[in-house]
């Protein structure tokens, strides 16, 4: 808490839905079911915004997660992603941030059951969007915990 999320944030799948506060953009959902892992407490949960709860809360699909940020006022900074494998299942994937640009890539191929962030510059105009895919490479599903803003 503190570090990420200066410009807003979204905490996916909590309590069963999400949790948002993102002034400067809307964000959906395109693709992804929402889940709470109840048995993971720790550090690698992620923490609400008033320090008092943690929670192991994600969006997954069985092939490909994907949401999308419309920017009301053009924005420069870093979008923060955090994904969360919260049962250990041997989870990879691809996080691929399009901001109009081109796509930037990241994958995630080695254990992430403690957590892993990938971290993008993105340089988006108002009025347009920011696309971040979420493709599973082996395990279960694909799954994504946080998004966070500069």
């Amino acid at each position: 808490m503190g570090v990420y999320g200066a410009d807003g944030y979204a905490l996916l799948g909590w309590n069963g839905g999400d949790l948002v506060s993102m002034p400067k953009c809307s964000l959906v959902v395109d693709q992804g079911s929402r889940y709470v892992w109840n048995n993971v407490t720790g550090v690698q949960a992620l923490q609400s915004p008033d320090t008092s709860t943690r929670q192991a809360a994600t969006i997954y699909d069985a092939n490909q997660v994907r949401i999308h940020l419309t920017f009301s006022t053009a924005y420069t900074g870093t979008i923060h992603l955090y994904a969360l494998d919260g049962d250990g299942l041997g989870r990879r994937e691809t996080i691929t941030v399009d901001d109009g640009s081109g796509p930037q890539t990241a994958n995630l191929t080695t254990d992430f059951s403690q957590g892993a962030w990938v971290n993008v510059p993105i340089n988006v105009a108002a009025g347009r969007t920011v696309t971040v895919t979420v493709t599973r490479t082996a395990g279960l599903n694909a799954v994504l915990s946080g998004v966070f803003l500069g």
